[in-house]
């Protein structure tokens, strides 16, 4: 195909998460006789190395983020004042580089409304959030994506009906595709490589959660709850894996003052994200998405669950489309109700069987219904649509 079409991703951030992932796995996934992807971040960090390692263009702009630090009178103004000075850098580059359409991966990225007034260029807005407060910033941001988007892409369900009750959005505009990963990717690593660097013993039954350590992951929830684990069950050990956002070092404090302050220090482990997250699910036998605020469709469990990992959790947000209800709603419990939690996981340390059951049967689920091959094949045909292209998948 000589007539490829250019695609300019525009992202909040250049670390390794969730949303991060997916946008490295589209970019570096679709077809490249079809599209030719262009990558602008906001900042240097692994996400800009990994896209480069692939041989993406890839360039850093330092376009502002609607974050909470900009909910101010001076970081109004601020933010104000950079998001037209980057806008009209970016219209320029999709100018020149002559760009057939946006695609805007979060919704804390506004920038794609300035290109689609002012460039002239299609719009599709991938939403990873499910905004609950403040309920401005929800309404507000409901109302710019309803108006300015082509087309709105939703990780999951619990998102998108999050997006339809504010009725600023027509439900004719959105679709949810659930992420999709290549589990061979975040699977097979060494089992006893982390434990060995944390001292645990390979006979040790060990309890995890991967996540940024933020104000609604559930962090303290995690303590809480593997604390009451371990005095009840001392061959458990607890590892969190995560950081902060940059400005946030505070909150990794506050973790390790929690840690500390805890009944089984010695036996919670707080380490910092690494690239190499297969050997942190390797570790682990049991995975926990504690989440205080709804998760829209986590990746870390998508992991999880390639790795076999049963999953306890939360009832809310997009882990409960992932997990089929029928079977394994069980180990999802009450919002925030820590020592539900517990009970759960203190279920799973007891039955090794069980733990086998329930991660198999994950196992097979990721692969059939989340795997990287559909989720690519219905955003290539999205993009189309956005196009105008009316080329079809084989």
């Amino acid at each position: 195909m000589t007539n490829k079409k250019k695609i300019l991703f525009l992202h909040a951030g250049a670390e390794m998460y969730g949303a991060d992932k997916i946008l490295l796995e589209i970019v570096t996934g679709i077809d490249k006789n079809e599209f030719t992807p262009v990558v602008i971040l906001p900042n240097h960090g692994v996400l800009e190395d990994a896209l480069q390692n692939f041989g993406i263009d890839v360039d850093v702009l330092n376009y502002p983020i609607l974050r909470r630090k900009f909910f101010t009178p001076f970081g109004l103004v601020n933010y104000v004042y950079n998001y037209f000075k980057y806008g009209h850098q970016l219209s320029r580059i999709v100018s020149k580089k002559q760009i057939d359409l946006v695609h805007v991966n979060t919704a804390a990225v506004l920038e794609g409304i300035y290109l689609k007034i002012f460039a002239k260029v299609p719009i599709l807005w991938h939403i990873h959030e499910i905004i609950l407060n403040p309920e401005i910033v929800y309404k507000i941001t409901s109302y710019l994506i309803g108006k300015y988007a082509d087309k709105i892409i939703t990780v999951s369900k619990a998102t998108e009906d999050r997006l339809l009750e504010s009725s600023s959005i027509s439900s004719n505009k959105v679709e949810t595709i659930f992420n999709g990963i290549e589990s061979e990717q975040v699977t097979n690593g060494s089992k006893t490589l982390l434990r060995n660097e944390l001292n645990i013993s390979k006979d040790a039954i060990v309890v995890g959660m991967v996540g940024r350590i933020n104000a609604w992951k559930g962090q303290a929830e995690f303590i809480d709850a593997v604390s009451k684990v371990i005095t009840a069950n001392p061959n458990v050990h607890a590892i969190l894996v995560g950081g902060v956002f940059e400005g946030e070092e505070w909150r990794i404090k506050t973790i390790d003052e929690l840690i500390r302050n805890s009944n089984n220090s010695t036996k919670i482990h707080r380490i910092d994200f690494r690239k190499n997250i297969k050997d942190v699910y390797a570790a682990f036998d049991i995975f926990v998405m504690p989440s205080v605020r709804p998760d829209p469709f986590p990746t870390v469990v998508l992991e999880a669950m390639a790795n076999g990992l049963p999953v306890v959790g939360f009832n809310h947000g997009g882990v409960v489309e992932m997990l089929d209800k029928t079977s394994f709603i069980e180990t999802l419990v009450d919002i925030g109700n820590t020592d539900k939690l517990a009970d759960q996981i203190i279920n799973l340390v007891k039955n090794k069987e069980k733990r086998i059951v329930i991660g198999n049967n994950l196992k097979d689920r990721q692969v059939a219904m989340f795997s990287e091959k559909m989720f690519l094949k219905r955003f290539q045909v999205e993009y189309r649509k956005c196009i105008g292209s009316d080329v079809i998948d084989k």
